[in-house]
């Protein structure tokens, strides 16, 4: 697990050197909320077929250049990743 860590670690600090991370974080295991009209709604939820546990923020052109980036991150050895623009408001 240590070996993993490690590559993320290294991962991040390459983009950091250029220029290109703006922030993520893991997230907490076992804590979300579901909010609704009706209410909030704790969770997690079993039926959730796919769990976000962290995010890398980056920053790129466009969709194509975040997916080329995205290429060398570690967790393509283990699973997705899903590419995301943010909404500024």
């Amino acid at each position: 697990m240590q070996e993993v860590i490690e590559r993320y670690s290294a991962w991040a600090a390459k983009l950091a050197a250029e220029g290109r991370m703006a922030g993520g974080n893991k997230l907490k295991d076992g804590t979300a909320r579901h909010l609704t009209k009706l209410g909030v709604i704790d969770g997690p939820f079993p039926e959730t077929k796919e769990i976000i546990g962290g995010y890398f923020l980056i920053e790129a052109a466009n969709y194509d250049e975040a997916a080329a980036i995205a290429q060398s991150c570690p967790h393509l050895d283990f699973g997705r990743i899903e590419i995301r623009e943010v909404d500024v408001v």
